[in-house]
């Protein structure tokens, strides 16, 4: 068979050392013809009909700046949690340099993938441009211009750049990266149980004035959001096969003990509801028994023994609330509720165009921004920019429903659309959500999918492993 019919074409005289690389039915079948420049830096990629794809990196995809680039985003994801290392003056953390930095190194390779998120990836960046599009103009007509430019930027970088940094990757390279971040949550948790359980000081960066563990992220709600976005990560990689039930056990432990201790009704709802996914996808008489007997087990002593056994913080501010049933005595609702009434009202005038990006404390009469963060981006953006948001979770919701008509990708489905859930419920109690460490987590569940599916991503990147990682093999067994 002749591969090389397009190359036959070219003036061998203009071209060095060029790969063909032939799509069949998912796999890359690959033939290198020596031509009279050899050693020229880059390859021209064919697809089987004989379309352009793009350039080949000029490194082919196994050399040093391939692996300083997989480092770079290895520390992107690393320190992504760890928000504390960061500029003073602007948001700029250490994680934002390692993933700029990365993001370089890619289009120094010519390998930045065209289609991160595959044949969704324009759904994801029309929603991601209604947003930015409805902040920006919102902030230039009616706010403060400068202050609108800022905020877009960190939008953009956030919901535009970084797919092109974290999702575009092969399956052994994402599961890496979920490693990565897993063992940076755990320290995370680890350290912030020290700072509560062990030294005891209070009102510093790490831990509140109320005792609630704020570790890394600096803010108790965001960090138990965090935490519980990680979790089906977690059940991933056990599910998986890929760490041993002791690691998958303690790593759940560390997290879900920080949870307590930040005293969250948030982040311990988010934890809940997946747990209860989890449950639900792999329904089986078994799973529903056991299910339900632990989730009952556990609720009867929380009843009976919490105040025994439970952390302080968590006492005071969650378990009240739980053993009365009171909402209102779940933590700081009524006051949160009172701004999000208020958001209503400035909403009605914000159809069209918003009040700017950070301009709502300015028309609060509590002087407080509304911890909603739709609510948040409706009334300081404008109808467009929810619209814009709303979109770009439904694509994710859609990567992983479709994800899961695949019976070997379930699990990463499965756990894309958790951490979608836990996303969408975690942002009801926070502003503004343009920090990094919310997409980490939320990315790479979403490459899990992308690349597991091994949809069409046109790329210029090739990678070596495109076949089906050996770890969907042990999913098959794990979950049917």
């Amino acid at each position: 068979m002749i591969f090389g019919c397009k190359c036959a074409e070219m003036d061998r005289e203009l071209l060095g050392k060029t790969k063909l690389y032939v799509m069949a039915r998912g796999y890359e079948l690959s033939m290198t013809r020596q031509l009279p420049l050899a050693g020229s830096p880059s390859s021209i990629d064919w697809n089987a009909q004989g379309q352009f794809v793009g350039i080949a990196p000029i490194d082919g995809g196994s050399g040093r700046l391939a692996q300083f680039e997989f480092i770079l985003a290895w520390l992107a994801v690393f320190t992504s949690p760890m928000n504390f290392l960061r500029h003073p003056a602007v948001f700029i953390t250490i994680s934002d340099v390692f993933m700029f930095l990365c993001l370089l190194t890619l289009l120094v390779r010519r390998s930045l993938p065209l289609r991160p998120l595959g044949e969704f990836t324009s759904m994801w960046m029309g929603g991601a441009a209604l947003f930015i599009f409805g902040l920006l103009s919102s902030s230039l007509f009616a706010g403060d211009a400068v202050r609108g430019i800022v905020v877009t930027m960190q939008y953009i970088f956030s919901l535009v750049l970084l797919p092109f940094v974290l999702v575009g990757r092969s399956s052994n390279e994402i599961l890496s990266l979920c490693k990565a971040l897993v063992i940076s949550i755990v320290l995370m948790c680890l350290f912030g149980i020290y700072l509560v359980d062990v030294d005891g000081t209070t009102n510093t960066r790490f831990v509140s004035g109320s005792g609630r563990m704020m570790s890394f992220v600096e803010r108790e709600n965001e960090c138990a959001s965090l935490i519980a976005l990680t979790i089906p990560i977690v059940i991933w990689l056990r599910t998986v096969r890929q760490i041993s039930l002791v690691s998958a056990s303690l790593a759940l432990s560390v997290m879900i003990y920080g949870v307590l201790l930040t005293g969250s009704n948030t982040g311990l709802i988010a934890v809940l509801i997946s747990y209860c996914l989890y449950v639900l996808a792999n329904f089986s008489i078994w799973y529903a028994v056991f299910g339900s007997a632990a989730l009952a087990t556990a609720y009867y002593f929380v009843i009976s023994w919490g105040q025994v056994f439970l952390p302080a913080v968590f006492q005071k501010r969650v378990l009240p609330a739980i053993q009365s049933g009171d909402l209102e005595l779940a933590g700081t609702l009524s006051d949160r509720m009172l701004l999000f009434y208020e958001s209503l009202d400035i909403a009605q005038n914000a159809l069209l165009v918003g009040i700017g990006a950070d301009q709502y404390r300015v028309h609060s009469y509590f002087d407080q921004v509304v911890h909603n963060a739709y609510m948040l981006i409706w009334t300081e953006g404008g109808l467009l920019s929810l619209v814009g948001l709303v979109a770009t979770l439904l694509t994710g919701i859609c990567i992983s429903v479709v994800g899961m008509r695949s019976q070997h990708n379930r699990p990463a489905a499965l756990c894309s659309l958790s951490c979608l859930l836990v996303f969408a419920l975690a942002i009801n109690a926070v502003p503004h959500i343009y920090a990094r460490f919310w997409f980490a987590p939320l990315y790479l569940a979403l490459a899990l999918v992308v690349s597991t599916n091994q949809w069409g991503i046109n790329r210029r990147r090739v990678h070596s492993t495109r076949h089906t990682p050996k770890w969907t093999t042990a999913a098959n067994k794990q979950i049917r």
